[in-house]
């Protein structure tokens, strides 16, 4: 999710003065809500209170967005990204506390070393538990400070397996990891993806690998008999207009089994989802099938979108994925 200023817009037009960003969520809302868990990628941090809000290169959006992140239905989020310091350590505090508030899990940033060491782990409806691991490659050149480097996670294979494992060992039946990682605008997966999708997988303690940051879908894959995801595309942003692809994303829905404690995924789908531009009116993000069956939007983009999704998400061949 990357809360670019045309998104403030339509809040704030939403909320009638104040800032609503549920709206936006538009017809995908009842699909994050319908799961047994949902989580997303929180890319930007909160405006510290007191600041101003500022849109790309450096973040710092309202705090009603971790308020829409809670009424949309998501259970947790990834927070990792190359984005997590923009506004210093106290942005990333004031994201954590607006999650908090709303009681919205978060993974891959923390506010004490002792909370960073803290496994996140979910419960579903039916008790089954799931652990959230996040990591990002970098923060655009800058670093933490050196006695808080415990505050952003990076996605060293061997550092992601040990939280991965402790999460396991806290009693987490499933275990999921969310890297920040790609090259930006390219549907290809990197080396340094494969590399790590290959390690991570390889892992008992890693059940399911999906990555973000190229802004842009990217293919599904089987490695090691576990899904990954190589690239989600965007969620909420408003990218600019001559790059169409960046309004083009996929939401991910994994039925996971469990059978003598060993974990198996029985069914992968993939839903793919349109993001309104700001010129046609309030923002709002579309789950594209939805809307094609109900014939509801703009149909030639709403197809020229499942095409582009659907044919990027299964070019490696990956088996057993179907479309939502």
């Amino acid at each position: 999710m990357l809360w670019h200023g045309p998104t403030w817009q339509t809040a704030k037009r939403d909320g009638k003065g104040g800032y609503d960003f549920a709206p936006i969520f538009g017809t995908v809302a009842p699909i994050i809500r319908d799961a047994d868990l949902s989580i997303c990628h929180e890319e930007v941090p909160v405006a510290p209170k007191g600041t101003r809000y500022t849109s790309y290169p450096e973040f710092g959006v309202p705090t009603e967005s971790a308020q829409a992140i809670a009424d949309v239905g998501f259970d947790a989020c990834s927070t990792a990204s190359n984005h997590s310091f923009d506004r210093g350590f106290a942005g990333l505090k004031a994201t954590l506390d607006a999650m908090d508030a709303k009681h919205v899990r978060h993974s891959g940033t923390a506010r004490t070393e002792k909370e960073a060491q803290t496994p996140v782990i979910l419960t579903a409806s039916n008790g089954v538990k799931l652990g959230l691991v996040s990591g990002a490659y970098g923060l655009n050149g800058s670093t933490p400070p050196e006695n808080q480097s415990w505050a952003w996670s990076d996605i060293e294979a061997d550092h992601l397996i040990k939280r991965a494992e402790a999460a396991k060992k806290a009693g987490a039946d499933i275990v999921i990891v969310a890297m920040h990682s790609g090259l930006e605008y390219h549907h290809e997966p990197t080396e340094q993806q494969v590399q790590l999708a290959e390690k991570l997988t390889a892992s008992p303690a890693v059940d399911m690998v999906y990555c973000h940051h190229s802004h842009v879908v990217e293919p599904w894959a089987r490695i090691n008999g576990k899904i990954v995801m190589y690239g989600m595309g965007n969620l909420v942003a408003q990218q600019p207009p001559d790059m169409p692809r960046t309004y083009e994303g996929v939401i991910g829905r994994v039925t996971f089994s469990m059978n003598s404690g060993k974990v198996s995924t029985t069914k992968a789908e993939y839903i793919p989802i349109l993001i309104g531009s700001k010129k046609d009116g309030p923002i709002r993000i579309h789950a594209v099938h939805n809307e094609l069956t109900s014939g509801h939007g703009k149909e030639t983009r709403l197809e020229e979108a499942e095409r582009e999704v659907s044919k990027t998400v299964l070019s490696l061949g990956v088996q057993g994925v179907t479309e939502a």
